[in-house]
C-alpha cells in the first residue's frame, strides 16, 4: 500500500509484529503497554545504512532489533490477519440474533480448540503461500511453533494462559436491553478481513494454492459486509468487482520479482 501511494523509491521500514500490545486507559491521556517482545525483527526497502536505523530503532524501544532481507518477509504475517479473523469466524458464525450475549465473550481468555483448529487450517494454507512466495524456512515460523503448541488443544491452553491477553474482550456493542451484539464495524472485522487475511488470498491466488479455510472465512465476512471480495478476477486492477482497491498487481508482482531476485 505504502508503495502503492508514495512509489517505490519512497524509503519504507516495517516490523514482523508489533513491539507491544497497547490498550487506551484514559483516551488522549494513557494507556498501557503490555506483552513486550524480547527481540523484533523489521525490513527495509529503498532505505540506505539500514544498519543506523537498527540501532535508532533498538534504542527507541529498548528491544534488540534484527535486520530481515526483504519487505516481503514482513509484510506475510500469520498474526492479526489470521488469527482474528478465525477467532472471529469461530465466536459469531453461527450468531443468532434472537440470542445474543448476556456478557461479551473473552477474546482469548475463552479460547475454543475449535478456534485452534480454524487458526491453525487457515496457517497451514499461509505456509503454503509463505513457501510459494521464497520466504526462506524459519522467517516465519508456524503459529504452533510460535506459540510452543503441539495441537489444538495445547493451542487452545496457551493462548488462554498469555498474560498481555488477558482481558481483551471480543469486539461487541452494547444494545437497548443490554445485551451484546457481535461489533460489525470493529477493526478485527474492518481491516484484519478485507486487508489482512484478503492479503494472503491476493498472493495465494498469484501462486495458483487453494485457501478452502480462508475462503470460508471471507465468504462468511462478505454475507456480512455486502462487500464482494472473491468475486471476480482478485489479480485484476478492476475496482468494480476487486475489493481491494489499495492493492497494486504490478507494486506486487515487483515486491516477489524483487525477492527472488
Amino acid at each position: 500500500m505504502a508503495m502503492d501511494v508514495l512509489g517505490d523509491r519512497t524509503g519504507l521500514f516495517g516490523f514482523q509484529r508489533v513491539p507491544f500490545i497497547s490498550r487506551v486507559t484514559e483516551y488522549g491521556h494513557s494507556a498501557n503497554l503490555l506483552g513486550y517482545k524480547k527481540s523484533l525483527n523489521v525490513a527495509f526497502w529503498n532505505i540506505q545504512d539500514e544498519e543506523y536505523y537498527v540501532g535508532l530503532l533498538s534504542g527507541l524501544l529498548l528491544t534488540p532489533v534484527s535486520k530481515f532481507g526483504h519487505p516481503l518477509d514482513v509484510t506475510m504475517t500469520n498474526s492479526n490477519p489470521i488469527l482474528h479473523p478465525a477467532r472471529l469466524y469461530s465466536l459469531f458464525s453461527d450468531y443468532d440474533s434472537s440470542h445474543p450475549f448476556l456478557e461479551p465473550p473473552l477474546f482469548y481468555e475463552d479460547w475454543t480448540v475449535e478456534s485452534s483448529e480454524i487458526l491453525i487450517a487457515c496457517d497451514r494454507e499461509f505456509q503454503d503461500v509463505v513457501k510459494a512466495v521464497g520466504i526462506k524456512e524459519g522467517i516465519i515460523p508456524t503459529l504452533l511453533e510460535y506459540y510452543e503448541s503441539k495441537d489444538a488443544d495445547s493451542l487452545a491452553a496457551k493462548l488462554r494462559s498469555i498474560t498481555a491477553f488477558k482481558g481483551i474482550y471480543a469486539p461487541t456493542v452494547r444494545q437497548e436491553d443490554g445485551t451484546f451484539a457481535p461489533d460489525y464495524d470493529n477493526r478485527y472485522f474492518s481491516e484484519d478481513i478485507p486487508y489482512g487475511l484478503m492479503l494472503i488470498r491476493y498472493m495465494a491466488q498469484l501462486m495458483a494454492i487453494n485457501t478452502p479455510a480462508i475462503d470460508r472465512i471471507i465468504h462468511w465476512y462478505e454475507g456480512l459486509s455486502g462487500k464482494r471480495l472473491l468475486d471476480g478476477d482478485l489479480i485484476a486492477r478492476n475496482d468494480d468487482t476487486a475489493s481491494i482497491k489499495c492493492l497494486n498487481r504490478e507494486v506486487i508482482q515487483r515486491l516477489i520479482d524483487s525477492h527472488h531476485g
